[in-house]
């Protein structure tokens, strides 16, 4: 009993200790591997904020600029003597209608 018992005693022994071995080994992974996907997702999360402030920003430039191009072209316009505005205006308003206009307008003229 001594020498084969020992020996059967230190395999079993072994295998249980190989089997808890294993099992820490991998619970210690998959947690590793969990603090990894938080970290990656939280990265992720802080550059997607980052590029909707760049976004943002870009965004209110782009409004900023068109709000001073807008009033720039209505000072262009109050500055026209009236007689210009009119005619300006009835341009635009056969535009707007798809009218054609005498000047060479290719819609109300003879084919």
């Amino acid at each position: 009993m001594g020498l084969f018992s020992k020996t059967m005693k230190s395999i079993f022994l072994d295998d249980r200790a190989k089997r808890a071995g294993v099992h820490r080994v991998y619970a210690e992974a998959m947690t590793e591997q969990q603090k990894m996907i938080s970290a990656r997702d939280n990265e992720i999360e802080r550059l997607r904020e980052q590029v909707g402030e760049i976004a943002s920003n870009e965004r209110q430039e782009l409004i900023q600029n068109a709000q001073k191009v807008r009033l720039d072209k209505a000072k262009m316009l109050d500055d026209l003597p009236e007689a210009d505005r009119q005619k300006l205006r009835a341009i635009a308003t056969k535009a707007m209608l798809g009218e054609g206009g005498d000047e060479g307008g290719s819609s109300g003229g003879k084919p």
